[in-house]
């Protein structure tokens, strides 16, 4: 979907966020209450993240770019955190590694074959571009990338405004989080 507007580049490049048009561009304060209208919970698929792309439409929008994408397409951020839970076995094996050394050179040598090859697993997981679904429908959202083109006056640049309006699917902290961390590898150190 695209939705086009009739300002011209100029307008659009002295056009102030309320709406009115001056010498004045757009700066760090236009870009703080932008930020500060997306101060909010914005996980994939829920009605934060709706809301959110309708902010983002509406200041691209009151900016004047002319005409912004709206690109749809399905996600899951399910399959992220198994990527990140993934890793924690991962370390896991690699501490029992280190501690088979002294128990046994065969279960060593088992220990080590495992970890790499869940490593590569892991790796060929995380690193890959391509968005995986989970086979349950519930855990998969609609969502989409929303995004202008401002074509330079020289013809000599192309400029492209995008942002990231979904937040961090973390639950915890991050202080936290490295509580829970240390407090884990406490345990399974002694």
């Amino acid at each position: 979907m695209i939705l086009k507007t009739n300002m011209k580049v100029q307008e659009i490049e002295n056009k102030n966020m309320d709406g009115n048009t001056s010498s004045k561009n757009l700066n760090e304060d236009n870009a703080y209450q932008i930020t500060e209208r997306l101060a909010f919970p914005r996980l994939i698929g829920s009605e934060g993240e709706k809301k959110a792309r309708e902010i983002v439409v509406d200041e691209f929008t009151k900016a004047g770019y002319n005409p912004i994408h709206r690109d749809e397409f399905r996600t899951s951020f399910h399959s992220w955190i198994f990527t990140r839970y993934i890793f924690i076995i991962i370390g896991s094996v690699l501490l029992f590694l280190a501690l088979s050394v002294y128990i046994n050179p065969l279960l060593t040598l088992v220990v080590f074959v495992l970890g790499l090859y869940g490593s590569f697993k892991a790796l060929s997981i995380s690193v890959s571009t391509k968005i995986r679904l989970c086979k349950n429908e519930i855990y998969n959202h609609d969502t989409e990338n929303i995004y202008v083109n401002l074509k330079s006056q020289n013809s000599k640049a192309k400029i492209i405004f995008m942002g990231h309006w979904d937040s961090k699917s973390q639950s915890f902290s991050t202080s936290i989080r490295m509580m829970i961390f240390i407090r884990f590898l406490q345990d399974i150190s002694f």
